[in-house]
Formats: structure tokens, sequence, C-alpha cells
């Protein structure tokens, strides 16, 4: 069976070694959205704190 396969290959020429260009962009661009909603949720919760403190602290005449 291990043969057959190896023919297989050969007759082919597929020699699939490494990951391709196509899947280095996939995986970039899913670390993209994920990072992209991490920051989203950091910030929404960052600023969830900070608006109270703005609104106390701001001067009025």
């Amino acid at each position: 069976m291990i043969g057959l396969i190896a023919r297989w290959q050969a007759f082919t020429g597929t020699n699939e070694r490494g990951a391709s260009l196509v899947e280095y962009a996939l995986l970039m661009a899913f670390i993209a959205v994920i990072a992209v909603a991490a920051i989203t949720f950091v910030g929404e919760q960052s600023l969830s704190n900070i608006e109270p403190l703005t609104e106390q602290s701001v001067w009025r005449p």
C-alpha cells in the first residue's frame, strides 16, 4: 500500500513539504481577526471604566 502511494506521488509530482503561501496567509488573517476582536473588546471595557471618571472631572464654570 505504501509503495502504491509513493508511486502515485512520484507520478503526480506532488511533494507536500511544509506550508504554502496560501496557508501562511490564512493563518495571518485568522490571527488578525482575533487581534482586532480582542482589541475591540478590551477597548470597550476600558472606555466604560474611564468615562465616569472624565464626566466627574470636567471643569464647569
